[in-house]
């Protein structure tokens, strides 16, 4: 059996059946077929299975992993120890891609030259509007360059999202790179996305959108539909902090700065999302949150987090 070009990982749970169809359709209707596409049933409980077996009967490329539910991170574990592609791709369950050439638009661009990465912009669509980014082409030999540029902006909430790139496959399985499943809130990806970006080189910056971001509350997920325990994911950021430095700190050719620069800018990503966004939080080494009683140990953490993770890390790392 020859490799595919593309492995293309979707983790699913109890996604509602039209946003699931959609997903899948715009992964097998694309002009690009040498691909395989790893749908991993994270155990969902409703017709998830039934309509990805329909999809695998009529697309030799669809594969399909059952596991009981075990949460996104060990999903997306599955799907790397399981793909064979030279390249791979990640999406959610309820996104899907945008058209049906982008996956013969990225082929072209790397059989054009040895990437270890291509980073493109996404579109976002909610209720009533639509919202499409672009950006300059440009190559980067070191992927680093890249992430500074384009992923670590002043007012930037929620970046290095998995979706957004496409990786060489063998520089995840040669540095060893996997999604840490003690984050449960979507903060494995953007740990993943820094661990990736350390360690890949050349990289292309592609002008046009590739995939479609769905945040609108009607078409997510049942599983984003829960209502977001703000304590337990501004918990989870300062985890994520924590596991960011210690990742960064041995890093000789990541400065102090910079290691402050991305603590601060993740972890102010998670803040805003734990707080639905309507936080108006500004740009310094500072995070103050609005507080309640409930909230005061957040804040005091907060601020000392925003000051200094290595103080952060002392007082309050657990033993």
């Amino acid at each position: 059996m020859n490799r595919p070009f593309f492995s293309i990982i979707i983790p699913v749970y109890n996604t509602p059946e039209t946003l699931l169809r959609r997903c899948l359709d715009s992964v097998v209707n694309q002009d690009y077929k040498n691909f395989e596409l790893i749908c991993i049933n994270d155990g969902s409980t409703n017709n998830c299975l039934e309509v990805l077996g329909e999809y695998a009967q009529k697309f030799p490329q669809v594969k399909i992993i059952s596991k009981p539910n075990s949460g996104i991170s060990s999903a997306r574990n599955t799907g790397l120890e399981t793909a064979m592609g030279e390249y791979l791709l990640f999406s959610d369950h309820d996104d899907y891609f945008l058209r049906n050439t982008v996956l013969s638009e990225l082929a072209e661009i790397l059989q054009k030259d040895d990437l270890d990465c291509i980073y493109f912009p996404v579109a976002n669509v909610g209720e009533g509007w639509y919202v499409e980014n672009n950006y300059e082409e440009k190559i980067y030999e070191r992927a680093w360059d890249c992430l500074e540029e384009h992923c670590l902006k002043p007012k930037l909430g929620v970046f290095g999202s998995i979706w957004c790139q496409c990786y060489k496959a063998s520089v995840i399985k040669e540095n060893n790179l996997i999604f840490e499943e003690v984050f449960q809130r979507g903060t494995d990806d953007r740990l993943f996305t820094v661990q990736f970006f350390y360690f890949a080189q050349k990289t292309f910056v592609y002008s046009k959108p590739i995939y479609c971001w769905v945040t609108h509350e009607a078409q997510t997920s049942e599983a984003n539909k829960q209502k977001i325990n703000k304590q337990k994911t501004i918990e989870e950021a300062f985890l994520f902090a924590e596991h960011l430095n210690m990742f960064l700190t041995d890093k000789k050719d990541v400065s102090h700065t910079e290691i402050k620069k991305y603590n601060n800018g993740f972890y102010r990503g998670m803040i805003l999302y734990a707080y639905n966004n309507k936080l108006n939080i500004p740009y310094s080494r500072k995070l103050l949150l609005k507080t309640g009683k409930a909230d005061l140990k957040c804040f005091i953490k907060s601020v000392i987090m925003g000051v200094s993770v290595k103080l952060y890390s002392k007082l309050f790392k657990k033993k």
